[in-house]
């Protein structure tokens, strides 16, 4: 019982160190980037349309099209059905924090 609790604690502390250190990456790199070319440029960034969301990390942009998961497509209800109840709560939780 102790190895596993043990082997939880390494594996939480591994995976917050190479999230920090990826941060902390993203961000020297754009204020370095910042400094030398004048030009801003953020770590990371989201913009969410009403059928596209944009996601901004350091100078690249993807764009994802959300029109296949609108409320009355098959594609949702089959995502929404397939996923587990942690995810439908937070789905939900979200869908009516933006409903307007």
């Amino acid at each position: 019982m102790q190895k596993r609790i043990k082997a939880a604690v390494r594996a939480v502390f591994l995976y917050l160190l190479m999230t920090v250190g990826l941060w902390m990456f993203l961000d020297s790199y754009s204020k370095s980037y910042n400094r030398i070319s004048g030009e801003d440029m953020i770590p990371a960034g989201l913009v969410m349309g009403k059928e596209t969301a944009t996601i901004m990390i350091t100078d690249k942009k993807y764009t994802l099209d959300l029109g296949a998961f609108a409320a009355e497509s098959k594609t949702y209800f089959t995502a929404y059905m397939l996923s587990p109840d942690d995810i439908r709560s937070s789905a939900y939780l979200i869908s009516l924090c933006y409903r307007r």
